[in-house]
């Protein structure tokens, strides 16, 4: 009751008695009913009210508010696909190329160059959480994508690795500490 702004008769030492009577003496004093109607009309009514006031998230906008002077948008971080502070997802059948891709997705957001020779993308510090290659593999893999491009590791310390392979957690406690490291190192991109 307490917890949700309720105060609790600690005077009343016995459970089964929850209320006062109105209408009764209690020392030289009549109890009486200050009020009456009041709060929700049923427990359902109650329960909708009690999530409301526990709810955090935020009031509805009516749109008109804002067609004439919408936020600024964040920046790209990869030009009209990806913005900072926005999730992309790459999904592909099995054997497809999908690490070779996030491999070269890394090495061009690390050296500001184009992703697939297309997308453009704005130079980064890229943390990736590689979950899946052993580490000489996968080291031997962004050689070769580098070599495969034919550039020049300019800013390679920008893109710091993590090899997860084998470390056996689930992604809800893995993922505090993969925040703290990001920001630890001031990451722009996680690439998982």
């Amino acid at each position: 009751c307490e917890a949700h702004g309720l105060k609790v008769d600690k005077q009343n030492k016995n459970p089964s008695r929850l209320s006062r009577l109105p209408g009764i003496r209690r020392g030289d004093n009549w109890q009486r009913l200050i009020e009456t109607d009041i709060g929700a009309s049923d427990w359902r009514a109650w329960k909708e009210w009690l999530t409301a006031q526990a709810d955090d998230l935020p009031d509805p906008v009516p749109f008109s508010e804002v067609f004439d002077n919408p936020p600024p948008l964040r920046p790209e971080l990869i030009k009209g696909v990806l913005r900072q502070g926005h999730k992309a997802i790459l999904a592909a059948d099995s054997k497809s190329g999908k690490s070779f891709a996030m491999i070269e997705l890394a090495v061009a957001l690390t050296e500001g160059t184009k992703w697939l020779g297309k997308y453009e993308c704005k130079r980064s510090r890229v943390l990736f959480l590689n979950l899946e290659i052993d580490e000489p593999s996968f080291y031997k893999r962004i050689i070769d994508v580098y070599k495969g491009l034919n550039l020049t590791p300019e800013h390679i310390n920008e893109l710091l690795i993590m090899n997860l392979r084998g470390k056996v957690a689930p992604m809800n406690e893995l993922t505090p500490s993969i925040i703290n490291k990001a920001r630890k190192y001031g990451v722009d991109v996680i690439i998982l």
